[in-house]
């Protein structure tokens, strides 16, 4: 394309009131000379489906793999001649939700804060749960009794750590790395040493325990 083209995006555009997005049929339909319109929305349902049907074409974004994400941390570690270790950049990528622009934000900030991207400095930086975190919750759970000042104590200490909404999304995320673990299915990001622990964990698991310690996990949120 040359200077000649013009290109209008509309970012969020879920946000668009239904007569807003009315209001761009036609354009969309029969746009201007070089002109190209892009509409970028995380919630294409929220989106008119008479709008939808206009676009010429549709791009669905997924997030990388959680191992690309590390990969394109480690070149710019590299280009910028930043200390780091791969823990740490998994940390990184995990804390961001595998998004490549809040890990990069969250790269820069901890290199910016600790001068360099270590396991231990990174997690301290960046004030996450650990996995250590999720296995202890798992273990007191499935304890045939719980004990009580055990339990009370983890989340004294979960507490003063975290928010519970971050927690409970770590959770997540560390109930279905285990599940794929102890299936023998690829997981992207983790040393063969810490597959190990994943797998004797899980193994103690049904698909009722499972459900069960996610509702308990969202039952303690609820009384934090």
């Amino acid at each position: 394309y040359d200077d000649s083209w013009r290109c209008y995006i509309f970012d969020e555009c879920h946000r668009l009131t239904p007569q807003a997005q009315s209001a761009l049929l036609k354009t969309v339909e029969e746009p201007p000379e070089k002109v190209l319109i892009c509409l970028c929305t995380t919630e294409p349902d929220k989106i008119l489906p008479t709008l939808i049907s206009r676009c010429q074409r549709n791009f669905k974004i997924k997030k990388p793999k959680r191992l690309d994400l590390i990969n394109l941390l480690i070149s710019v570690c590299t280009a910028e001649k930043i200390k780091y270790d791969n823990k740490a950049l998994s940390v990184i990528a995990t804390s961001a939700q595998l998004t490549p622009r809040n890990a990069l934000n969250t790269l820069q900030a901890v290199y910016n804060n600790c001068g360099e991207v270590t396991y231990e400095k990174t997690v301290a930086d960046l004030n996450v749960v650990v996995d250590k975190y999720y296995f202890t919750f798992y273990n007191l759970l499935l304890q045939p009794v719980i004990e009580t000042y055990r339990y009370i104590s983890f989340i004294y200490e979960l507490k003063d750590t975290m928010s519970l909404s971050d927690f409970i999304s770590g959770l997540i995320e560390f109930t279905i790395r285990g599940v794929y673990i102890y299936n023998g299915i690829a997981v992207d990001g983790l040393d063969q040493s810490e597959l190990k622990p994943y797998s004797q964990l899980f193994a103690r698991f049904t698909p009722e325990p499972v459900s069960y310690t996610h509702l308990r996990a969202h039952e303690t949120g609820r009384n934090l």
